[in-house]
């Protein structure tokens, strides 16, 4: 009996000492991993028993990276070696690109394009690693490449991620043809810039706007030297300078786009734009304007 008992705590042990350390765990709505609390004290969240199996010691480390949201879909940011039970979502999360939201199912594309935005509207840079006060300039991430990465992120523009390097959005390739979409329209002088890649890619004109349309507006150096992203009907975000849900008759509009092939929301969603003059703010810059309303 003795040898047998012996043996049997032998095989305890050794199953505890094999304890799923790193492994994913789950509690509350919110992943974590495994981790001895005996071997390290470092978690970025909080402690969660009696979630691990194995030894008491090993205890779950929720990650505190927050929430997530696009339109009515609310989420949780996670790393991606979590298990998501729903869609991961990439650019509606701050922290590495690893970090991205689990939402329950995938959203609405102008959901996506409204949720960026409205994440990014203040940010200083594109890692996000400084904010802004509304009004501010943001000459490290302008117009241009703001509305280009919130379409991105909606999957508007094929092969490029929201988080992609701003090198891949000032040489994008599409049709036989280079965009540079930090740029806003050649129509304030060369190279082919966003409006250009729109009307390519079969966006069409409308008068109204709402979630992912695009609106390009004077700014500074005149007509389509600026342009800000819808986020909802008559509303507008922007950077360069940073504006937050702005009606689109803070603006002088010069013309609207939506996407032609994926749906940007239902009829009774759109508010006529009545252009006007906002205010102006003005920064002295020739090449890439970023004196923007």
């Amino acid at each position: 009996m003795w040898i047998k008992s012996a043996a049997l705590v032998a095989l305890f042990c050794c199953v505890a000492a094999q304890s799923p350390i790193s492994d994913p765990c789950f509690a509350n709505g919110a992943s974590g991993v495994c981790l001895n609390k005996n071997e390290t004290k470092l978690c970025d969240g909080e402690w969660v028993a009696g979630v691990c199996p194995g030894d008491d010691a090993v205890v779950c480390c929720l990650n505190n990276f927050g929430s997530c949201s696009a339109g009515a879909l609310k989420g949780t940011c996670q790393s991606m070696s979590a298990q998501c039970d729903g869609v991961y979502h990439q650019g509606l999360c701050s922290g590495s690109e690893d970090v991205q939201c689990c939402l329950p199912s995938a959203a609405d594309p102008p959901a996506l394009v409204a949720a960026f935005a409205d994440k990014n509207w203040n940010c200083a840079d594109v890692a996000c690693t400084t904010t802004v006060p509304a009004g501010s300039a943001q000459p490290n991430y302008e117009c241009a490449e703001f509305v280009s990465r919130s379409l991105a992120a909606g999957g508007y523009i094929p092969g490029l991620t929201p988080t992609a390097p701003q090198s891949e959005f000032g040489s994008y390739s599409y049709k036989g043809k280079t965009y540079d979409l930090l740029w806003v329209s050649s129509q304030q002088g060369p190279p082919l810039g966003l409006q250009d890649f729109l009307g390519a890619a079969g966006w069409v004109q409308v008068g109204s706007a709402q979630a992912a349309t695009v609106v390009f507006v004077d700014g500074s150096g005149g007509p389509y030297t600026h342009v800000a992203v819808g986020v909802a009907a008559n509303t507008l975000d922007a950077h360069n300078m940073a504006r937050y849900h702005e009606p689109t008759s803070f603006y002088t509009v010069n013309s609207m786009y939506a996407a032609g092939s994926v749906p940007t929301g239902s009829a009774d969603e759109a508010v006529d734009v009545v252009p006007a003059g906002g205010e102006e703010d003005v920064l002295a810059a020739k090449l890439k304007p970023i004196d923007m309303p």
